[in-house]
């Protein structure tokens, strides 16, 4: 299968969350089946970053693994039914 790229609106078709939970922004490359490799642009107006860790903010871990689930379904979904 041939690799292609998704924009944040075609990202939408294959992926079911939406703000503030869609991890993220865009979608560089995938090859459905086998992987999928994207983007979340931070900024300090991000929801999480006022209390975690006012001085030092960073994207919590949890976050951070539920960006990589949302890959997998990426990568999933846009398999041919």
């Amino acid at each position: 299968m041939e690799k292609f790229s998704l924009n944040c609106v075609e990202l939408q078709e294959y992926q079911p969350n939406r703000y503030p939970f869609l991890m993220i922004d865009h979608v560089e490359e995938v090859i459905p089946g086998k992987y999928a490799k994207g983007y979340k642009n931070l900024t300090m107006n991000e929801w999480y970053f006022p209390v975690h860790f006012p001085d030092g903010p960073n994207m919590p871990g949890a976050l951070q693994l539920e960006a990589l689930a949302q890959m997998l379904t990426v990568a999933i979904t846009t398999l041919p039914t």
